[in-house]
């Protein structure tokens, strides 16, 4: 599949917050589909985000 165009990954990062690099992964996880890939961050969230919170908090106490 082709890299996603400019202008899709700038909108999945104006939209999400997120950075180009994960705004990338997610297009092309999702087809380079805008639609798609926003629906699913909003859907399944971060899990990455979420298990490196997870790991900090343990190791932290």
């Amino acid at each position: 599949m082709a890299r996603p165009n400019q202008e899709e990954i700038e909108t999945f990062m104006s939209i999400t917050g997120l950075s180009e690099t994960i705004a990338l992964q997610k297009l092309e996880e999702h087809g380079g589909n805008l639609n798609e890939a926003v629906n699913a961050h909003f859907s399944e969230g971060d899990r990455n985000l979420s298990t490196r919170y997870t790991v900090f908090v343990i190791l932290s106490n």
